[in-house]
């Protein structure tokens, strides 16, 4: 899935004197004119600095309000009343359930909601965090259940902070053909991502694990190291949603390297899995597993659907209706993703077959949060280094979709709560599409720049 490392030369913007497609990102929001769109390399530079400062600015208000957070908590709570780190007491529980009563009790959902409410005394009695991720991940979260909840929370977000780090400087690594001002603005730009910065810090989730083994395996199978890119992909069984499309790409484009990694990932942790939490957790996972995907289908009083952005969540919300008359144009618009990424990446740019299924996987899925759009970031890392690597400028529509991918949840999640229509929804879905047809676009448009 690798491809021939160009030498970490600069992008075409960057060659031609202008400033890099990701500084301009704002134009989605409508901060840059058509005319000065098309005006000089110093009008660009100008709104670079700008974005780059309001990156800088988001990242500065996360941290103060996350210090605020931590040195104010009082009984498990932030100053304001809400839980400390949100989700993240689902993962402080499984951990509790681990080293108190046993990991085979791990998926008792009445144990579960009894230690949450423990946690977090006055919550509403109908409030519940259930853990429904693999039983491999419990050994980890119970060592850090062994600390209190405060400093657990600290401690995970330590972790979490090195793991999106650390997916990003693979990322970068793996988009040799970007220049050094587009890395620095894709940095900030990554991490004043809404999904990262509110989700994934303050709301406790664990997305950032997945980020970090994508990431690695586009890494691995861009330096030709195939099988341990499969490796990597199956520590994604942590969150089987992940996964639905990456696994048949990889049969339809004919990676054999990466599925033998990927099949002895799996049989390690099956194997890990029965030997530590037991073959009891596992049954009850796989029961969980699937009155989760009957809760996702159907919907229920505590699912929060708002919050996700899968063309599941979309419809349901939209429209109603029974969940199988949603799950069939899902799964038809999966299989027409498939074929189009075989039809039109097998033997290409597996740049650009990786980023199209990642993008596609976002949309086309039973269940997404908005926490999990971080994949979004390397489908789009690798849209503008394939870009890059053939010379091509991306077009003016593409920097105005990521312009939209980065600004949109900021609102979008507001607007599907109070008014039932998930918008971040269709940009991903425009994003799914661009990234399918990207490569056709800019043979065409040879030459041309933004």
């Amino acid at each position: 899935m690798g491809r021939a490392d160009n030498g970490g030369g600069k992008c075409a913007c960057d060659r031609a004197g202008g400033v890099d497609g990701f500084g301009e990102v704002f134009l989605g929001v409508g901060c840059l004119t058509a005319e000065e769109l098309a005006g000089g390399g110093a009008a660009r530079a100008a709104w670079v600095r700008r974005v780059r400062f309001a990156c800088v600015g988001v990242l500065v208000v996360s941290g103060a309000m996350l210090a605020t957070s931590l040195l104010g908590v009082r009984g498990n709570r932030t100053p304001l009343g809400v839980g400390l780190g949100a989700d993240y007491a689902a993962f402080y529980v499984a951990g509790q359930i681990v080293n108190d009563y046993g990991a085979a009790r791990l998926y008792d959902t009445d144990l579960q909601a009894t230690l949450y409410h423990r946690l977090l005394p006055g919550e509403a009695r109908d409030v519940v965090l259930p853990y429904a991720y693999a039983p491999f991940l419990a050994g980890p979260l119970a060592g850090l259940a062994r600390l209190p909840y405060a400093w657990s929370y600290a401690a995970w977000l330590a972790v979490s902070v090195g793991l999106y780090l650390g997916g990003l400087a693979c990322l970068l690594r793996a988009a040799g053909a970007l220049g050094a001002e587009a890395r620095r603005t894709a940095l900030l730009l990554a991490l004043a991502f809404e999904p990262f910065a509110i989700e994934c810090i303050h709301g406790g989730q664990i997305s950032t694990i997945g980020f970090f083994l994508i990431s690695l395996a586009i890494l691995l199978a861009r330096r030709g190291r195939s099988v341990l890119a499969g490796v990597a992909l199956a520590g994604c069984l942590y969150k089987p949603t992940l996964l639905p499309l990456l696994v048949p790409a990889m049969v339809l484009l004919g990676q054999w390297r990466a599925l033998a990694g990927f099949a002895l990932g799996a049989g390690a942790l099956a194997a890990i899995s029965l030997a530590a939490p037991g073959p009891e957790a596992c049954l009850a996972y796989g029961r969980l597993l699937a009155g989760y995907a009957h809760l996702a289908a159907d919907g229920g009083p505590s699912f929060q659907t708002w919050k996700f952005v899968d063309l599941n969540a979309f419809l349901k919300m939209l429209v109603g209706g029974p969940g199988a008359a949603r799950l069939a144009p899902v799964a038809v618009l999966g299989c027409a993703a498939l074929w189009q990424v075989r039809r039109r990446f097998r033997g290409g740019d597996a740049g650009f077959a990786w980023a199209a299924v990642v993008a596609s996987t976002l949309v086309l899925n039973l269940y997404v949060g908005v926490y999990d759009v971080i994949l979004v970031v390397p489908a789009l890392l690798l849209a503008a280094d394939g870009a890059a690597g053939a010379g091509r400028a991306l077009p003016r529509w593409f920097v105005l979709l990521v312009g939209a991918v980065w600004a949109a949840p900021w609102v979008t999640q507001h607007l599907a709560r109070a008014t039932g229509f998930g918008a971040y929804t269709l940009v991903l879905l425009g994003v799914a599409v661009t990234l399918l047809t990207l490569p056709d676009f800019l043979r065409r448009s040879a030459g041309r720049r933004i």
